[in-house]
């Protein structure tokens, strides 16, 4: 079981099996709030389907919601796989 919570402006915490990590410490401007659930999920999924850790799943799943946040619409600021690699080396 995985578990998310948004916490406020730039803080995203997630938890699995008694490990909790926070993500993303990116602080845009949400114009939009559609479909951004569905991005986190998306971007869980993804990082599931690549065999990431727990921690990298989390980390696509920031990304994503981030990016559809900052424009109008469900599906405007959903990446393709190489904008969202390129996203994550920003992460650290």
């Amino acid at each position: 079981m995985v578990d998310y919570s948004n916490a406020g402006s730039s803080m995203n915490f997630f938890s699995h099996s008694n490990v909790n990590f926070t993500v993303g410490s990116d602080s845009r401007i949400a114009l939009d709030t559609t479909g951004v659930g569905d991005a986190v999920v998306a971007g869980f999924l993804y990082g599931l389907l690549e065999g990431e850790t727990i921690k990298g799943c989390a980390d696509l799943a920031f990304i994503l919601a981030t990016h559809v946040s900052t424009r109008f619409g469900a599906r405007a600021g959903l990446l393709d796989k190489y904008s969202l690699a390129a996203e994550r080396s920003k992460l650290g």
